[in-house]
């Protein structure tokens, strides 16, 4: 139920299987982008949110094991604390 990291979508790929038909495939970069854990319920349409509504990302070396625990930081994220 959150979102934690991003990937960069570089194109899509169109193929044609004999059994499954026309496919589309997401070609995406290997690089996982790490994100502030930002709770969000489970569709498809997460992955495509505009700019500023998508979670900011963590700074490069972020170490996730000194951070305050994530259902201590949702809770100050819904209070306007963080």
């Amino acid at each position: 139920g959150r979102i934690l990291c991003r990937q960069r979508i570089l194109g899509f790929e169109q193929e044609e299987d004999a059994v499954k038909g026309k496919q589309c495939f997401i070609v995406i970069d290997n690089t996982i982008i790490r994100t502030e854990p930002t709770p969000y319920k489970p569709f498809q349409g997460w992955r495509y949110l505009p700019t500023p509504d998508s979670p900011q990302d963590l700074p490069e070396g972020f170490d996730a094991s000194t951070s305050i625990p994530e259902n201590m930081a949702d809770e100050l994220r819904e209070l306007g604390l963080i």
